[in-house]
């Protein structure tokens, strides 16, 4: 989700990390504005077109609920230019993060769309950014989605109500499609609320929605 503020932090490359974490949360501050939530970064250090690092980055969704939340997020750019809206990414690193993904009782969609929906190109002769990420890993994150259209099952893995904890891993070979993400899972490790837990796992996967995951064992 970090990736949907890059572009405004990425023009502040030429200052000290002072200026730029003041510069970050003006920029936030607006954009929290135009979307009616609360958006804030302890601290941001960027590096001439070459990687950036935010640290305690906060996102809340639009019932005053914790997003997002991330203890740092570092990340190698590879490629970044304005003129032609193209973002390239090498990897991704996050530490110590929360993604707190829910649908309300009285929403028919997810409390991430409304961030998705501002990003989106306003007019169909409008071109929207061009992004790719060649890796992402993660370490030591947690992630819960409640669908609060659906009662929780007494037992066994409840994909209405999932909660990961010490979730860490690899992910690579990414490929934003239309419907969604191609990538190659490797290393993935977690435990589920459940008991269910997750040692090593190794994927092929085609997340078609949030909901919604297709993948294969790779050999």
């Amino acid at each position: 989700m970090f990736l949907f503020i890059l572009t405004g932090l990425v023009s502040l490359l030429v200052y000290n990390s002072s200026f730029q974490t003041f510069a970050a949360n003006s920029y936030l501050s607006s954009l929290a504005k135009k979307l009616k939530t609360n958006i804030t970064v302890e601290k941001v250090e960027i590096n001439l077109f070459d990687d950036f690092t935010l640290t305690n980055l906060y996102i809340e969704d639009l019932h005053q609920d914790t997003l997002l939340f991330a203890k740092k997020i570092e990340v190698d750019i590879e490629e970044f230019s304005i003129k032609e809206k193209l973002i390239k990414l090498d990897n991704a690193t996050l530490h110590d993060a929360y993604f707190n993904l829910k649908k309300y009782e009285n929403d028919s969609t997810t409390s991430l769309q409304f961030i998705i929906d501002h990003f989106k190109p306003k007019k169909k002769t409008e071109s929207s950014w061009v992004f790719a990420l060649n890796e992402v890993e993660l370490k030591n994150v947690r992630f819960n989605y409640n669908d609060e259209h659906s009662d929780k099952i007494p037992f066994g893995v409840d994909y209405k109500h999932i909660g990961l904890t010490n979730v860490n891993g690899l992910i690579n070979q990414i490929d934003l499609i239309p419907k969604g993400v191609d990538c190659k899972i490797k290393q993935l490790s977690f435990n589920e609320q459940s008991g269910f837990v997750v040692d090593e796992f190794y994927a092929e996967a085609n997340a078609v929605s949030y909901t919604h995951l297709r993948a294969h064992e790779t050999g």
